[in-house]
């Protein structure tokens, strides 16, 4: 058992706080106001405050004041700067299930799902972790007890070798001791090889941008973007059918190109477009969990044009993104397809379309 001691980590955090302070102070000064015989002088409205001067390029996430930034650390430099004791960190594999491993331990993390069978580095705050019962439960012996007034730090070696340090309240365990700890799956952090955070998944991105702004525009972006996606995603056909013209209906494939004499017509009939579709969505199928590949298509696809003539209306709508699959490896989604559209019985149908014409940049839209 240690003694209270002041860290020499902390020692060492204070004096670069303020010496780092001092040296952007100077430095903010720029054209220093002169007495006429005393030179520069300082003027206290000269100076910032102390938040914007320890800002060094994206490290303004190094202030240790800042409770949002403390939990969800940018990098694993601000990760490792910032709290006492220092963030847990140990190199992790996650599988193609989405199981985060450390030595022989399993976590579930919900950014596990952006990190498919990628090498990580996982990090858990000490004040994460619980002791008792809970979710992502393991157990270890206590080694090592530090009181620091109303907190206790305890170090627990894991069967593996590998060592937690947990803080804690709790100050009636003794060493050699078996303790149940546990730790939230939204306090589990996973950094990436380049150390750089792995984030969540983004909210909202499945959101109908013509709600409550035009109903035609929004049932077409349902039924040309959401509905497509659904029952890709799914490897459902029938839901995807419902939304065409069966009769007359016609497909032609661009091939990447953006000369129409090298357009070929592909799809003569719907069934014909059916084994071209089902194909596809098969090959996608199982490579990533479903949401990861809901959100790639999503964030990839954007209707950038919408015309409407009376129940005619025509669409173009780009991809423009990538999806990361389990086994590493990433598919470019990057070509826009032309939709001709009917409103039969007051709900819109795909009567043709040109597919997989040459894509283009949001700027280069923008420009057109």
């Amino acid at each position: 058992m240690r003694t209270p001691s002041f860290s020499l980590v902390s020692a060492y955090k204070v004096h670069f706080y303020f010496w780092l302070s001092f040296l952007k102070m100077l430095n903010s000064f720029g054209s220093p106001r002169r007495s006429r015989k005393n030179g520069p002088i300082i003027v206290l409205e000269d100076l910032q405050p102390i938040g914007q001067i320890l800002r060094m390029n994206d490290t303004s996430s190094l202030m240790p004041n800042s409770a949002q930034r403390n939990a969800a650390p940018a990098n694993l430099f601000v990760a490792t700067f910032i709290g006492h004791p220092g963030i847990n960190l140990f190199p992790g594999q996650v599988d193609a299930t989405g199981q985060v491993r450390i030595g022989e331990l399993d976590l579930a993390s919900p950014l596990a799902a952006r990190a498919l069978g990628q090498s990580v580095t996982v990090g858990i705050r000490p004040a994460d972790i619980r002791l008792g019962e809970g979710p992502n439960s393991f157990s270890g012996q206590l080694r090592e007890t530090e009181f620091t007034g109303a907190d206790t730090i305890l170090s627990l070696a894991l069967a593996d070798g590998n060592t937690f340090r947990v803080r804690t309240t709790e100050r009636q365990h003794r060493a050699g001791a078996t303790l149940k700890m546990s730790v939230a799956s939204e306090d589990i952090h996973l950094f990436d090889e380049a150390g750089n955070r792995i984030e969540p998944m983004t909210a909202n991105y499945d959101a109908n941008p013509f709600d409550g702004i035009n109903q035609d525009h929004a049932a077409l972006w349902t039924m040309l973007v959401h509905d497509d996606i659904e029952a890709f995603i799914r490897c459902d056909w029938d839901a995807h059918a419902r939304d065409f013209v069966a009769s007359g209906f016609f497909g032609i494939n661009a091939g990447s190109s953006a000369d129409p004499a090298q357009w070929g017509a592909a799809f003569p009939s719907l069934d014909a477009y059916r084994s071209n579709w089902v194909g596809f969505a098969e090959a996608s199928a199982g490579r990533s969990p479903p949401q990861v590949l809901r959100e790639a298509h999503f964030k990839a696809s954007r209707l950038n044009k919408i015309e409407i003539n009376g129940t005619f209306a025509f669409c173009l709508k780009s991809f423009n993104g990538s999806v990361s699959f389990s086994d590493g490896t990433t598919e470019r989604l990057f070509w826009e397809t032309s939709y001709f559209c009917r409103k039969l019985d007051g709900k819109w149908h795909i009567a043709a379309f040109i597919g997989f014409m040459p894509g283009r940049t949001l700027a280069q839209v923008a420009s057109s």
